[in-house]
């Protein structure tokens, strides 16, 4: 199933200033061992990643973790 993704992030700039960044994806729900996946595409200016993301009914203990790589 086509899905639409907003992923709003924030973050602590140096010192105490504080930014908010929306991105906006589209993608594709997957179901898969009672657990529902959502792929989507990053485009940046030097390359293009695909990243996923896991939906389930349980939290990792401590939270969650994304992972994300530098450019």
């Amino acid at each position: 199933m086509k899905v639409k993704l907003k992923i709003k992030t924030s973050q602590y700039l140096d010192g105490s200033d504080f930014q908010t960044i929306e991105s906006y994806y589209k993608g594709e729900q997957i179901e898969k061992n009672g657990n529902i996946y959502i792929t989507f595409s990053e485009f940046d200016t030097s390359k293009e990643r695909s990243s996923t993301i896991k939906i389930s009914d349980t939290v990792p203990r401590g939270g969650f973790f994304v992972r994300s790589p530098m450019l």
